[in-house]
């Protein structure tokens, strides 16, 4: 699946000339944070059927951090652009 469409073109602004031999490593990683990923819940005994995630973040991996904060970058532009406080 990849890097949504939104965050994989903000990511791509960050890296320079001198980064593009490693963006490919860096894709590679940050796809699969969000790829091939599955969740089940446990309660007692009883376990959930499996369920493919379409979402979201895994919870501690080291990349998430790092794409929160290029997804969210232009935000504080955007609610000064729009008044917002």
């Amino acid at each position: 699946m990849g890097l949504p469409n939104l965050l994989q073109s903000k990511v791509n602004i960050y890296l320079t000339a001198s980064q593009l031999r490693d963006s490919w490593r860096f894709a590679a990683l940050a796809g699969s944070v969000f790829s091939g990923r599955t969740h089940q819940t446990c309660v007692g005994l009883c376990l959930s059927d499996v369920a493919v995630l379409m979402s979201g973040v895994v919870q501690g991996s080291g990349v998430g951090p790092v794409l929160f904060l290029i997804y969210i970058d232009d935000l504080a532009r955007l609610l000064q652009r729009y008044g917002i406080s």
